[in-house]
């Protein structure tokens, strides 16, 4: 087994911050949900610690919603609007 001595530790990665919205980026977006023929709910691993927001946005607009690997169960696989990955 081999030992070895480090002088210096790695710098310790910070954890970013979530990116600013205003409520006219929100409006925006709610627009083109709206204006959609189609629409569909794709969520990936940065709503991980939203399932509550993510539902009622689902069930609020009525989206068809699909998910990453990291979203996983985000919605559950019964519910009617999930379209599971």
């Amino acid at each position: 087994t081999a030992v070895f001595e480090i002088e210096t530790q790695p710098a310790m990665a910070e954890k970013a911050a979530a990116p600013a919205f205003s409520e006219e980026s929100i409006r925006d977006a709610a627009a083109m949900i709206n204006a959609a023929k189609r629409p569909v709910l794709y969520l990936g691993g940065g709503v991980i610690n939203a399932p509550a927001r993510v539902r009622e946005l689902a069930e609020k607009a009525q989206l068809p919603t699909t998910m990453t690997l990291m979203a996983l169960g985000m919605l559950p696989k019964a519910h009617p609007l999930s379209l599971g990955m």
